[in-house]
This record gives structure tokens, sequence and C-alpha cells, in this order.
């Protein structure tokens, strides 16, 4: 079975937080939506690593823009506070882009425009995160494409950290409402057997022409939907609003 490198050290940092819970799902409407619209906000952190295409060249929004559109604490269903170390080390930011990673699709050479925001609810949880990517969309579409063989490349697989201590990872879909052009939605559960610890997330991406938005809400029990939506859609919608021309 296929096991992404990059999916295995999140799980690796996940599981070094304690915590416990019993998985709780709750099956969504079926009904096809739209995302509703947010209001504006000022920019939120952006991942250091990716530069994108700050200058707004390809015919791609600078990533001052794309960062503008990303939903900020104060916008979160909830109590959130930003994430106070650098957002792209964060685990549940690792955690969507390990998901993703496990399509098996190449990244292609087209040009994009990335930015992402972590937001908390407690030092442990839970925890948001958010990216926008701006690309073809082709390109786009391609990647939602390939989330559809993730379960198949990664949906049950075990590992072991420092000290002989197991891990279980399962990843499964998830049933979410549609929005935008597609929606794309898993259910991940972490856990170390015979030691009660687990962490839970949902890791959802929607697809709005050249937009790609990913949203991941992780916890210390299993996220109940109808919060996960309720974050999905005002990510969709703000992104939308912003950046879909």
């Amino acid at each position: 079975m296929h096991i992404n490198r990059r999916l295995t050290v999140v799980v690796c940092s996940l599981v070094l937080m304690t915590g416990c819970g019993k998985p709780e799902v709750r099956p969504a409407d079926q009904n096809a939506v739209e995302p509703t619209t947010g209001s504006a906000s000022s920019a939120g952190p952006v991942d250091p690593s990716d530069p994108g295409d700050p200058a707004g060249r390809d015919g791609l929004p600078s990533r001052d823009v794309v960062t503008a559109a990303l939903l900020t604490a104060a916008e979160l269903p909830g109590s959130y506070t930003p994430f106070p170390v650098d957002p792209a080390n964060a685990p549940a930011a690792q955690l969507g882009q390990g998901v993703q990673g496990c399509t098996n699709e190449s990244a292609g050479t087209e040009p994009s425009v990335h930015a992402l925001a972590v937001h908390q609810g407690g030092p442990v949880g839970p925890f948001v995160a958010e990216a926008i990517t701006v690309t073809s969309g082709s390109a786009a579409t391609r990647t939602m494409r390939g989330l559809v063989n993730v379960t198949a490349n990664c949906a049950r697989f075990g590992g072991e950290l420092p000290g002989g201590i197991k891990v279980d990872v399962a990843l499964d879909p998830l049933t979410f409402p549609r929005m935008a052009d597609e929606v794309a939605a898993f259910r991940v559960t972490l856990a170390m057997p015979g030691a009660g610890v687990a962490m839970y997330a949902h890791v959802v991406y929607v697809r709005a022409g050249r937009l790609l938005i990913s949203t991941t809400l992780m916890q210390m029990s299993s996220p109940d939907v109808a919060d996960t939506e309720k974050i999905v859609r005002a990510a969709a919608g703000k992104a939308v609003k912003h950046l879909r021309g």
C-alpha cells in the first residue's frame, strides 16, 4: 500500500499531542448548495515557503490579494485566535497538504499563487487551517480528480514513533454538501492503540473555477459535520467573492 511520506511525518507530529475522543460522525444534507459570501477582512498569515506570483503575473492575483481572501480568526464561527507560530508548520496545515499529496498527481508546471492561515481555539485545539490556491482551471480540475484516489492510496496504514509507539491512521470519505463547482471531503483519524490518545480531522477541498480552497478542522474529539460545514462555507464564500472573476 502506498504511504505518502508527507502524511506519515504529519501523523508523527500530531500524535505527540495528547487527547482522547470517540468518533462520532453525523451525515450532512446532500442537497446541492452554493457557498455563502463572507465579509471583507484584513490580510492573514502567508505560507513563507511558497512565494507564488507576488507581482501578479500570468493573469493571477498577487499573493497579498489572495491572502486578503482568507478568513480571519474573527470571521470563524466560535472563538479563535491566529496560530502563534509559522502557520506552514502547523500540523493542521500539514495534514491538509498531506492528504492532497496522496492523490499521486504531479504538481504540473502551471503558475499558481498560494496563501495559508491557521487559527486555534486553544493550546490543544480545535485548529482550523485554510489554504487558497489560484491556478489554471485545468490544474485545479486535475487536483480535484486526483482526490478521488486518496482513500485508495492512503485509506489505512500504520506507523511507529521513536520508542516503538504504534500509530494507526484511517482516512475515509466524508459525506458533505456540494459547494461551488466541486467538493472532496475526508475524515482522518489518528490513534495510538492502547494509549487512549487520538486526534480527529475533517479535510475539505472546494473548487470554484481556478480556485482551490482547502479547509481542515482538527481537534481531540470527532468534529461535527455541521461545524465543519459552517467553516467551509465561510471560507469558500469569502474566497469566491474576492477572487473569482
